[in-house]
């Protein structure tokens, strides 16, 4: 599944803005309103089929899934090969994982765009080759350091490579480089058609995709389930939550530890 978008409607929404502004015509005042709802429905992509959707947000057929969040940046350092190895471990569907580029147009895992929080480096991504990269320590910083002494930053193909083989769902989080991200996707698709129905890309750009930061109730859940979207809240990390929205919702959730309780990892 891919959640992509071109900033279309802001473009059409601030054109429409201005027009209005410089118009004073009542029936202009209608018929733009009026075109863009038409536009935008001509425009719009056909969402998934729910059986595929199905498939991807609820792999265990219709339990609830459960996504390590940067692999359970909690129970591993995030965004790392062990990360994943550990989500598995403890019972997780998916992982969600952090998409980034380095200075030398390397994909690879990172949550933010330099390296000082969480490895013993220092520098922004866009002024560190591939090969600098690799020789930092990515598990610096996490309270189990010493128990992932050897990781290293992977690169995105690495993580989907082993994500596969432990047979996890797969949610891209795309925060940027739009351009050199769907290059990297489409190769990562093309050499493993799999994750046509084992993975989903997404982003916080407002024009791709709207996620919620709090507990959803069930009216919400199955308003939007009647329309044939899936809600997946995150992030989830109390065992009343999960609990909540496992047996209560029967929604997906996104996690930063399958194992015990812990604070959002920002």
């Amino acid at each position: 599944m891919l959640c992509h978008g071109e900033s279309l409607l802001s473009s059409l929404t601030a054109l429409l803005v201005l027009l209005l502004a410089l118009s004073r015509s009542p029936a202009l005042t209608f018929a733009l309103p009026a075109g863009l709802c038409l536009a935008l429905h001509l425009l719009a992509l056909e969402p998934a089929a729910p059986r595929s959707a199905q498939r991807v947000l609820q792999p265990l057929g219709g339990a609830a899934a459960r996504i390590a969040h940067r692999g359970g940046s909690h129970d591993a350092p995030e965004n790392t090969l062990a990360a994943i190895r550990q989500a598995a471990e403890n019972g997780a569907t998916g992982v969600e994982l952090d998409v980034e580029f380095t200075a030398d147009g390397v994909a690879i895992l990172m949550h933010d765009d330099t390296v000082e929080r969480t490895t013993d480096g220092s520098g922004r991504l866009s002024d560190l080759t591939f090969d600098e990269i690799r020789k930092l320590n990515p598990s610096a910083k996490h309270r189990l350091r010493s128990k992932f002494q050897d990781e290293k930053i992977p690169t995105l193909r690495e993580a989907v490579v082993e994500s596969l083989h432990h047979n996890l769902t797969i949610f891209f989080d795309i925060k940027g480089h739009a351009n050199q991200a769907v290059d990297a996707l489409k190769q990562l698709y093309l050499e493993f058609p799999h994750l046509y129905n084992s993975s989903i890309v997404c982003s916080f750009m407002p024009d791709v995709v709207y996620k919620g930061v709090f507990i959803p109730c069930r009216d919400y859940v199955r308003h939007w389930a009647s329309k044939g979207i899936q809600v997946v809240p995150w992030t989830v990390n109390t065992f009343a939550e999960k609990t909540y929205i496992e047996n209560i919702l029967k929604c997906s959730y996104i996690t930063d530890s399958l194992v015990e309780d812990c604070d959002p990892h920002y």
